[in-house]
């Protein structure tokens, strides 16, 4: 007769235990996405810190701070470095407003996982005609390629 309520009693912890192991495997850390770094070098970086965007130096996005990272999409608060062309790109003003920052499409390369698209949106100050809005493609392209 003991028997019966031991079983059921056993039956349920075991289904408890299952219950949480599932609920850690989904709170389980990001995977590692890797991010093109610099248009120029082309460098895969697991959590960037600052991401290139222009290859002589005029627009990057600096002190990214992540709020998600890891799944299908990333998302950040940034600086933006931006650099005016006037009288040249060289001599133009620096501006620098805050971001917000979207990764997303998640594809491979070089064997690793990438997050090769990056939509920004920019706040502040910004020289005539600078878009405040963009979407970048961050596949890292020539000799290394994917």
């Amino acid at each position: 007769m003991l028997r019966r309520p031991a079983f059921a009693l056993l039956a349920l912890a075991s289904l408890l235990v299952a219950v949480s192991a599932v609920g850690v495997a989904s709170g389980a850390a990001p995977k590692k996405v890797y991010v093109e770094s610099d248009v120029v070098g082309q460098e895969l970086v697991y959590r960037p810190h600052s991401i290139g965007l222009a290859a002589d130096g005029t627009f990057a996005l600096t002190g990214i701070k992540y709020s998600s990272y890891g799944g299908p999409t990333a998302t950040a608060t940034s600086r933006a470095y931006v650099r005016g062309c006037t009288p040249n790109c060289a001599e133009g003003k620096v501006y620098r407003p805050t971001a917000r920052l979207r990764l997303e499409s998640l594809a491979q390369c070089r064997g690793k996982t990438i997050y090769s698209k990056l939509h920004y949106t920019l706040q502040g100050s910004l020289p005539a005609g600078f878009r405040r809005q963009g979407t970048e493609e961050l596949v890292p392209l020539g000799p290394k390629g994917c």
